[in-house]
């Protein structure tokens, strides 16, 4: 018997996202931690955002824009080291508030007369 999965619906995928965020979270700053005791991180990076972006039907084709996105969570990411990795609650909400900014995100524009 051939059972089919059902697709996640839209609650489940938003638990599966915030839960995904929070590992990026924890890992990023264990990295951080080894990288400031001089360690070469650089081939431990995990490739978390791309999985996050794809599951948050995160499309954008123009690398400029995908960037400013990038960097926008990866500041976010950063932001969270404040708190200790046992701070569930508080990583939790900010997990939240990344995946609401994602699934909200606007590239800022640019400040009137930065083109001239």
């Amino acid at each position: 018997m051939d059972k089919k999965t059902a697709p996640l619906n839209f609650p489940d995928r938003a638990d599966m996202l915030v839960k995904l965020i929070l590992d990026d979270m924890k890992i990023s700053r264990l990295l951080h931690g080894m990288s400031q005791t001089g360690m070469d991180i650089s081939s431990f990076q995990p490739r978390i955002c791309e999985v996050i972006f794809a599951l948050a039907f995160i499309r954008i084709e123009d690398e400029n824009k995908l960037d400013k996105l990038k960097d926008w969570y990866f500041s976010k990411i950063k932001g969270s080291f404040v708190f200790e990795i046992t701070h569930e609650r508080q990583l939790h909400k900010i997990a939240s508030n990344i995946l609401l900014g994602l699934l909200n995100w606007k590239e800022p524009e640019a400040p009137f007369g930065s083109d001239l």
